[in-house]
């Protein structure tokens, strides 16, 4: 009885020390992407939209299981994307009404995580080809209309070493926040405004990481009790490398930026880091966490920091998936600057 508990010991004992040196092997990854085994496959609920019923549980309508841990929403699997007629004409409007206080928008429409990782849709039924190009439609289309936007859709171009979006969250990844600051700040630095900005040196390094229980594994975890593993936010801190002594009579940055909780939130992605790095111009960071897409602007453009000291380029983040065809909302923005 004796050999078999202590054979029955040292079975568990390794099995133990097995399963630390995977989890292990797992945060030493980096970023992990990989679901833990206590049920991974949606249940029905996720299917029923009215299920969906707090105002956290909205955001995710459509919950669908891709490849290797990964989640989609509804809003992630959109096939057209830009606005509707009078929302192109409520953009150029916009566009106007800036420019005639001084201020050139630079929008950034930030894909979906479906056009950028198409290789994580497993069994999923999506039309990339087709979304792909409503996107790039809508990007050309707001050149076209004279608003500086960069071409986001040279990602589809290229193959990522580290996924630009998390696996169960619908955030950008630090990765995602480096690459979408370099083609905007691309953008700023063609425009004839930043030509008249003083520029400093700034350097990114990576300061740690932080856990992230992703906000589609929130939602899964609500509806049907599935458990999935936190992912790892890559901390970056990005800061001056001009001698100091330059920044003590600097004046208010020329460049703002309004946007999501992808440039100031509870996580930190670095993006106005990032866009100071590339750009070599300062940045004043005014994104709101939960505002929407229209939040931190209509803030912004209705406070004397905007009336007082309008910035030179106005970096305008918002995701694609939002349409920004809500007439009063633009009605509201135009009262401010009219």
């Amino acid at each position: 009885m004796n050999y078999f508990i202590s054979t029955l010991s040292s079975i568990l004992v390794r099995a133990w020390m097995g399963l630390r040196l995977a989890l292990a092997l797992t945060v030493m990854s980096g970023m992990t992407f990989a679901p833990v085994s206590t049920g991974t496959v949606l249940c029905d609920k996720a299917e029923a939209e009215g299920l969906y019923s707090t105002e956290f549980l909205k955001n995710f309508v459509g919950l669908k299981r891709g490849e290797a841990g990964w989640l989609f929403r509804d809003a992630d699997l959109k096939l057209k994307f830009g606005s509707n007629t009078d929302g192109y004409k409520n953009l150029a409007k916009l566009d106007e009404l800036l420019k005639n206080r001084g201020v050139e928008l630079v929008m950034l429409p930030t894909p979906t995580r479906a056009i950028i990782h198409p290789e994580k849709l497993g069994a999923i039924n999506y039309q990339v080809k087709h979304a792909r190009a409503s996107y790039k439609l809508y990007i050309e289309t707001l050149n076209r209309l004279g608003i500086s936007t960069p071409k986001l859709y040279r990602l589809f171009e290229s193959t990522h070493s580290k996924p630009l979006f998390f696996a169960r969250d619908h955030h950008w990844t630090s990765a995602g926040a480096r690459t979408m600051a370099k083609l905007a700040a691309e953008k700023i630095a063609a425009s004839r405004r930043y030509q008249t900005i003083k520029k400093y040196k700034y350097s990114s390094f990576r300061v740690g990481s932080q856990d992230n229980n992703g906000s589609l594994a929130k939602a899964a975890k609500i509806l049907c009790g599935t458990d999935y593993n936190v992912e790892l936010v890559e901390n970056y801190l990005t800061e001056s490398a001009t001698p100091q002594d330059l920044f003590l009579d600097s004046p208010e940055p020329r460049v703002a930026l309004v946007g999501t909780s992808n440039s100031k939130g509870r996580l930190n992605f670095n993006f106005p880091g990032f866009l100071r790095q590339y750009s070599q111009v300062d940045v004043l960071n005014l994104a709101k966490s939960g505002g929407g897409p229209f939040g931190a602007l209509n803030q912004y453009l209705a406070s004397d920091k905007f009336f007082q000291n309008p910035p030179l380029l106005l970096v305008w983040e918002v995701p694609s998936y939002y349409r920004l065809n809500d007439h009063e909302k633009f009605n509201k923005l135009f009262s401010l600057l009219e």
